[in-house]
C-alpha cells in the first residue's frame, strides 16, 4: 500500500487530502478488515466492472463511495461485521472507504467527483 492524493469535488467545494492507495490483490481482499480506527481514506482501482463489498471482520462503520470515470454512482454506509455483499449493478473502477459520517459530514453525495492524483 502506498500514500496518494484524491480531491473531492462537490456542488459547493473542491479540496485534496491524503489517502491509502491498494495496490495488491491481498490488499484489496483485506481492505480495513481488523483495523480499529480509520485515520486516511483508503482507495481501491479496477478495472471497470460490477464490484461488492462487505464489511465481514471490519470493526468500524464506513462510508463507501462506488465510482466510474471519477463520478460518484452510489455511496452505501457498511456497517460492522456485517457479511452482506453491498455495492451498485452498475460498473465501477474505484471504491474509496471513508470513516463512517464523512459523507454527510463533507456533502458528499452521488453524482460528485473523486479524482486519484
Amino acid at each position: 500500500m502506498r500514500s496518494a492524493s484524491i480531491v473531492i469535488e462537490t456542488e459547493t467545494n473542491q479540496f485534496r487530502m491524503s489517502a491509502d492507495l491498494v495496490e495488491t490483490q491481498e490488499e484489496k481482499s483485506t481492505g480495513l478488515m481488523g483495523v480499529k480506527y480509520v485515520s486516511k481514506p483508503m482507495v481501491f482501482t479496477f478495472k471497470p466492472s460490477t464490484r461488492k463489498f462487505w464489511m465481514k471482520n471490519t470493526f468500524v462503520p464506513l462510508d463507501i463511495v462506488f465510482c466510474f470515470n471519477s463520478a460518484i454512482v452510489e455511496i452505501v454506509h457498511g456497517k460492522p461485521l456485517d457479511p452482506t455483499h453491498i455495492g451498485p449493478s452498475q460498473a465501477v473502477d474505484m471504491v474509496v472507504e471513508f470513516p463512517s459520517g464523512f459523507c454527510k459530514k463533507h456533502d458528499i453525495k452521488k453524482n460528485d467527483f473523486i479524482v486519484l492524483i
